[in-house]
């Protein structure tokens, strides 16, 4: 069970915290994980990292069980950005190949492919689509399914859309 208590989480103390995972608090036990490896790093140094890869062979294998693919299909990354660029650097793209964006879509997952036209690459924006009544009209609001499909071609290499929006 997820334990949700203020020594977990010691901002309860002092707000009402709703989770903004790209600048959360730190929790107590990530808190201090990292206070004990800043203490090896500075006992040991780079030796340090040595010991981690027994850890993280461990925590691929088992993450490649779960998602049904091989361990070596899997890479760690510090965040969801820098795995975003690494894909779109990384890809083989080819002149003429298409990716799908939302035209108000979040920075992380817009910029590297629009940095992906110098390759040749065009990239189509799916048009913002008024889905309900409670943001004005003409605000970001969302994309629709039926707009996706019908701008998928077979040059379509990658479709790359949030399933929630940052509006």
């Amino acid at each position: 069970m997820f334990d949700k208590s203020n020594d977990l989480f010691p901002v309860k103390d002092s707000c009402v915290y709703l989770a903004h995972c790209g600048v959360s608090p730190l929790y107590s036990n990530a808190l201090k994980k990292e206070q004990e490896t800043a203490e090896a790093h500075q006992r040991i140094g780079g030796m340090l990292f040595s010991k981690y890869n027994d850890f993280l062979n461990g925590l691929r294998a088992a993450a490649a069980k779960l998602l049904k693919t091989s361990a070596d299909n899997l890479a760690f990354v510090k965040n969801t950005s820098e795995g975003m660029c690494m894909i779109a650097n990384g890809y083989r793209f080819q002149p003429g190949d298409q990716i799908i964006s939302y035209v108000y879509e979040y920075p992380a997952n817009f910029y590297p492919w629009k940095l992906q036209e110098r390759r040749g690459v065009d990239l189509v924006l799916l048009p913002n689509c008024d889905i309900t009544d409670s943001v004005p009209k003409g605000m970001p609001c969302g994309w629709s399914m039926e707009d996706l499909q019908a701008l998928v071609t077979d040059r379509t290499r990658i479709i790359a859309v949030s399933h929630v929006q940052f509006t």
